[in-house]
């Protein structure tokens, strides 16, 4: 609903022009003004000081329409422009962050997959800064190297404190992925907690298409 705003200078220059027509708040002017506008005409009328006339009262009432608007005085008249709430700061949250690096050892066997769960993920909300939660799931096919788990703990430990959203961080995490072991392909797969009544997953393969 909008909002009239009245700086109290504009307001007393309005008022002081008729003070010389004016009567009192017990005027039938000020009464009937206060009694088609209710609480929000009084309080009207105790700003004012009670010096209305029924030209002014008429005037008021109807470019006011007090019914509809609130009067706020004391308040600038210009409206602050409303900051958008996602960012493009907020878009590259984390995408080029520094991680910890994810060591490999050789790869001694062909033709097999492995996958690995990490259902304790957890990172932050670039815009709120809350935090997120979900269970990250790795899957590819070994080429000449092979993930070491307890430095793929590490580096996924590292988000905790990362402002990150869920999508960059899993094309985020396969980026790595690929980057240290070189497999021949790989899918990193975000399954991630239910936030106000909605639940996100997120998936990204390597290689990429288009």
């Amino acid at each position: 609903m909008p909002v009239l705003r009245l700086a109290p200078a504009a307001l007393r220059s309005r008022l002081t022009s008729c003070h010389t027509h004016s009567q009192r708040r017990g005027s039938p002017a000020a009464g009937a003004f206060t009694r088609r506008n209710g609480p929000g005409g009084r309080a009207f009328l105790k700003q004012a000081g009670g010096i209305l006339d029924t030209d002014t009262v008429t005037s008021l009432a109807r470019s006011m329409r007090l019914a509809r608007f609130s009067i706020m005085l004391g308040k600038p008249e210009e409206t602050m422009p409303k900051k958008p709430e996602y960012t493009a700061e907020h878009a590259r949250g984390g995408v080029h962050a520094k991680f910890p690096a994810i060591e490999t050892w050789p790869n001694q066997y062909r033709s097999y997959e492995i996958t690995i769960t990490v259902p304790e993920y957890t990172s932050i909300c670039p815009r709120t800064g809350l935090p997120d939660f979900g269970t990250i799931t790795i899957h590819y096919l070994p080429a000449e190297l092979c993930l070491e788990l307890k430095s793929l703990k590490y580096y996924l430990l590292a988000y905790r404190n990362v402002g990150i959203f869920y999508e960059n961080a899993v094309n985020r995490i396969l980026d790595d992925v690929v980057r240290a072991a070189k497999p021949k392909w790989a899918v990193v797969k975000g399954e991630f907690t239910t936030r106000g009544g909605m639940r996100s997953m997120v998936e990204a393969r390597y290689p990429r298409k288009g």
